[in-house]
Formats: structure tokens, C-alpha cells, sequence
């Protein structure tokens, strides 16, 4: 988790999930009103903390999958797969 590629990948996802629920907010049937009367400081504070859950997220998943990157996969196995047959 300490690594400069966590960090990296981490905030790459939180960049990437701001940007969606932004929008998914402007898109919205729902908020078409809202937005048409400049109301961008909700979506964007929506964003941002979206983006902060990214990152809390991300720190969780730590603990779980491989510790030098955000996923909450296990590593990439290394060297050589056996063969199916073997």
C-alpha cells in the first residue's frame, strides 16, 4: 500500500470514478432540471466524494489482494505455468 505504484493506480480509479459520476449526474432525466439551473456545485461535491470512496475502497482492498496495488484481486501468478497436462 505504500508503494508509488498503489498511489498511481488508486488514483487513477478515483480520477475515473468522478469523472462517471459526473456524468451520470449531467445525463440524468432526473437531474436535467437541476443542472439546467446551474446547480454544478452538487455534482461536482457528488464527484468528489465519490472519488474519495474510490480511494477509501482502494485502501480496504489492500489488505485483501496484492498489497502494491489497489485491486482487490490476488497477484499474477510468476515464472512459468505449468502445463495443463502435467
Amino acid at each position: 500500500m505504500w508503494t508509488a505504484r498503489f498511489w498511481r493506480e488508486a488514483l487513477e480509479r478515483a480520477a475515473k470514478t468522478a469523472v462517471q459520476s459526473l456524468a451520470a449526474i449531467a445525463v440524468s432525466a432526473s437531474t436535467a432540471a437541476t443542472m439546467s439551473g446551474g446547480d454544478w456545485v452538487l455534482a461536482l461535491k457528488t464527484a468528489g466524494f465519490a472519488a474519495v470512496f474510490s480511494v477509501a475502497t482502494s485502501l480496504v482492498s489492500s489488505g485483501v489482494g496484492d498489497p502494491n496495488t489497489p485491486a482487490a484481486l490476488p497477484a499474477a501468478p510468476s515464472g512459468r505455468h505449468r502445463k495443463a497436462d502435467e
